[in-house]
């Protein structure tokens, strides 16, 4: 009986520190400052859609990526490659 009461207690003490915040696993965002980069964007069969280098920004926003440079803002959503030079 003292063992269950225990084990019961040690039980409570875990779950009264697992909150939705405390657990929560979803990424709202991410956001890489702005380097050299070359991102190219690929169809469901694998070929390549277009591709572009330069100093941009990268933001993701759940499956949408945006590019931004002084000049333009790009817009991706499917499938993508991004390489830091």
């Amino acid at each position: 009986m003292k063992g269950k009461l225990i084990l019961l207690t040690c039980f409570m003490v875990l779950l009264a520190g697992c909150t939705e915040e405390s657990t929560g696993r979803e990424v709202n965002g991410f956001t890489s400052p702005a380097k050299d980069r070359e991102v190219i964007a690929y169809a469901a069969d694998g070929s390549v859609i277009d591709k572009w280098e330069g100093h941009y920004a990268l933001s993701i926003q759940g499956s949408t990526v945006v590019l931004k440079n002084k000049r333009k803002e790009i817009i991706i959503s499917g499938t993508w490659i991004s390489k830091d030079k």
